[in-house]
């Protein structure tokens, strides 16, 4: 029997969990399906504003990312998403002097500390030639893949050649994934089944 409130020892050791809450039974399955659980409760009984235990920022500071917002499909800023829902993920800068061929960037970890993602605008072939003063970034996706669970958004600006960071938030900003759909892993593949008889 072992017995933790480590979320990824009992992934990583257990194939099967119990989830007890002051003696009672809230959950008994599949490791991943108990603990997945266990972490959405505690998101909503601290109402969203889980951190990362990594909660760092760091960079030179030419460029700020002064504010992140998470927008769903009607635009409003929220921290609860559904599987397949849009989202947009908005950065606000401020650059104090000219900074030639900035970098934006993000990455997505689940809550034990899975790496999901790092898109950035190098990757995506969009070349910013220039910034300076106030202004916005904006990536956004047209449903969002990702599986239910908690997951925490890193967001960063750096130089072109990668050799100097000027922000980076690490895993500061948390959000929710709801979903009715399927169960087990990391992302939806949008498929479809179909029976051939």
């Amino acid at each position: 029997l072992f017995v933790s409130h480590n979320a990824d020892a009992i992934r990583s050791t257990c194939s099967r969990a119990i989830w007890l809450d002051s003696g009672t039974l809230r959950a008994d399955g599949a490791a991943e399906s108990v603990v997945q659980q266990y972490i959405m409760h505690g998101w909503a009984a601290e109402e969203g504003r889980l951190k990362a235990a990594s909660d760092v920022r760091w960079g030179t500071g030419e460029v700020k990312i002064t504010q992140v917002q998470l927008l769903n499909k009607d635009g409003q800023e929220t921290q609860l998403f559904e599987t397949q829902e849009p989202m947009t993920i908005v950065l606000h800068y401020e650059a104090k002097e000219r900074i030639a061929n900035p970098v934006f960037g993000l990455a997505i970890h689940r809550s034990d500390g899975t790496h999901v993602t790092g898109p950035n605008t190098q990757f995506a072939g969009i070349d910013v030639d220039s910034i300076e003063n106030r202004g916005i970034v904006k990536y956004s996706l047209s449903t969002i893949p990702l599986l239910q669970g908690v997951y925490y958004l890193s967001v960063a600006v750096r130089n072109l050649q990668d050799t100097l960071m000027y922000d980076y938030h690490d895993r500061l900003y948390g959000f929710q994934i709801l979903s009715d759909q399927e169960r087990y892993g990391l992302v939806s593949l949008g498929g479809t089944w179909e029976l051939c008889s």
